[in-house]
This record gives structure tokens, sequence and C-alpha cells, in this order.
């Protein structure tokens, strides 16, 4: 709802935005964490894992931000084209 507000959504826009992100949400977190995690355990020595989860995260804030700036962007282009 937050970030719905903050992009000018309607709460009932931001609820119908987040029903249709969450799956292709869920399928992107499971497909970066769960490799990411493996890897963590299998080969990444203790002292380093810190280090090496502190980047994953960066890498999957990016991908979120990414993907949260395509959807607003794809919002406003269909609001314009309704408008």
């Amino acid at each position: 709802a937050v970030t719905g507000a903050l992009a000018g959504l309607t709460v009932n826009d931001s609820l119908t935005r987040a029903r249709s992100q969450f799956l292709p949400l869920l399928q992107q977190k499971y497909a970066f964490w769960l490799p990411a995690q493996f890897i963590q355990f299998a080969f990444v020595s203790p002292e380093w894992q810190i280090t090496y989860l502190c980047s994953a995260g960066l890498v999957w804030t990016m991908i979120l931000s990414s993907f949260g700036s395509s959807c607003v962007s794809s919002e406003s282009e269909i609001k314009a084209h309704t408008e």
C-alpha cells in the first residue's frame, strides 16, 4: 500500500497491482534465493558468508527495483492511453 501510494495509486489500484504481481515475484524470489542459499552453504566459507549474503541482497534489491519501476511505468502508460 505504501509503494502504491508513493506511485500515485489508489488503494484499489494498489491491491490489484499486489494481487497481479504476487506470484511472479514469488517465483523470482525462489529462483534467486534458493540457488543463492545453496551456493552459500555449499561453497562459501563461513567467514565470507555475511559478505556473500549482503552482495546477494544488493542484487535482489536491484531486481525488485527494476521490477517495480517497470510496473509503475506500464501502469502510467495504461492510464495515459485510457484518458
